[in-house]
């Protein structure tokens, strides 16, 4: 038997192949995850991925957000959701 990874919503992830953090904001059916992190602008990114693509980034430094950050996150999340 494989051994799994597990992720749980609110793990911090990277892509395999490296670029930015990213939070797991939902864990979908079919090994997927949906990702949320910020570009260099500050905008808000949201992307499913397969499990098998990222992993686990523990070294990660937390940082806090402004609650206008917080609710444009969780909006942008909201909308995702919506559209897919």
């Amino acid at each position: 038997m494989e051994n799994k990874i597990e992720f749980s919503k609110g793990d911090t992830v990277r892509v395999n192949s490296g670029g930015p953090l990213m939070t797991i904001s939902n864990v979908l059916s079919n090994n997927q995850l949906e990702c949320i992190w910020f570009n260099d602008d500050d905008d808000v990114n949201i992307h499913t991925f397969d499990m098998e693509v990222v992993f686990h980034d523990d070294d990660a430094e937390w940082i806090e957000l402004e609650d206008e950050d917080l609710e444009e996150v969780e909006e942008e999340e909201e909308e995702f959701t919506a559209n897919n």
